[in-house]
């Protein structure tokens, strides 16, 4: 941390996130907090190097929230897009289990700062015909913090600063269509 914080001549790091809460022995072993990475970003705030710990997590909604509950992490980022919506985790769980429906109150409930990811899906949504404006547009109308755009031209990041600017969520109607779009 320390080499990092001197090779970005900076005196602290905002936010390090413990990346990729993907199954249960990943959360165990983000929760260790003696073995865990826990325990030295926790001494590394308490140095002052670093204001915020956060979690990510990039396949399981259920994961996610349970990581959330058990430790008081400042920020959340998880994929937050209109294809959310069809996920299904594998699982005892019969029905879709999806980060926008269960991941995202509980990010909310605590004060976690929320971000959005993976907006586009990797490309996948635009390459299926769907347009780069409703993908964007759909995540921003989400109670998030802020989002990552993964943009592949200076256009999409010209497009996301624009309708972030606009800030002109979908209707109902237009959420629903987009839904059954994708």
């Amino acid at each position: 941390l320390e080499g990092s914080l001197k090779r970005l001549g900076v005196d602290k790091i905002d936010l390090v996130q413990v990346h990729a809460i993907n199954d249960a022995q990943d959360l165990e072993a983000a929760l260790d907090r003696k073995k865990g990475p826990l325990a030295a970003l926790e001494k590394a705030r308490s140095q002052k190097l670093i204001r915020f710990i956060g979690v990510t997590g990039h396949r399981d909604p259920v994961l996610m929230r349970k990581a959330i509950e058990r430790y008081p992490f400042d920020a959340a980022l998880f994929p937050l897009n209109c294809v959310d919506a069809h996920y299904e985790t594998k699982g005892p769980t019969p029905e879709p289990v999806i980060f926008e429906r269960d991941t995202l109150p509980a990010a909310v409930e605590k004060g976690l700062a929320r971000v959005a990811m993976k907006v586009f899906s990797a490309g996948r949504l635009v390459s299926k015909g769907i347009q780069a404006a409703d993908c964007l547009r759909y995540t921003y109308g989400l109670d998030i913090s802020t989002a990552i755009v993964g943009c592949e031209t200076v256009a999409h990041v010209e497009l996301a600063a624009k309708l972030a600017r606009e800030n002109k969520p979908f209707s109902a109607a237009e959420r629903r269509e987009l839904l059954e779009k994708t």
